[in-house]
């Protein structure tokens, strides 16, 4: 099993179609609304890892993010078509802009990882080795 590098780990909410341990092994992507990287110390286009949140708590575990695009809803409902993930589709969100991150094998996370608190969008941490 591989060992983190340097690299900063987005920790992020799941949706309720993300919340299973299949998706993350078949599947491997993770939208994240645009607006949202105002929330953050250190922008999305900047990690290196996300580390999906289960709903209760813990982690599917720690994911190298190998690509990232830019998209609109409505090109995601698109994409998550060709992977047989469904994603409602809300005409009137159909221009809204989402980051799409394409993951790849997970690696073995860090500890702390697992003490982080319950949220939506939660931290960005700071891999030092």
């Amino acid at each position: 099993v591989k060992k983190p590098s340097l690299g900063i780990i987005g920790v992020a909410a799941v949706r309720r179609y993300m919340d299973s341990a299949q998706y993350w092994e078949t599947c491997r992507l993770y939208r994240l609304p645009i607006n949202e990287k105002q929330y953050f110390e250190i922008p999305p286009e900047k990690w290196d890892y996300i580390a999906p949140q289960k709903g209760g708590h813990g982690h599917y575990g720690l994911f190298p993010i190998l690509e990232r695009s830019i998209h609109t809803r409505s090109e995601l409902l698109s994409i998550y078509q060709k992977q047989e993930i469904y994603i409602e589709d809300k005409p009137k969100y159909a221009q809204n802009i989402y980051w799409l991150f394409c993951l790849g094998e997970p690696i073995s996370a860090p500890q702390d990882l697992n003490r982080l608190q319950r949220g939506r969008i939660i931290k960005i941490v700071q891999r030092t080795g």
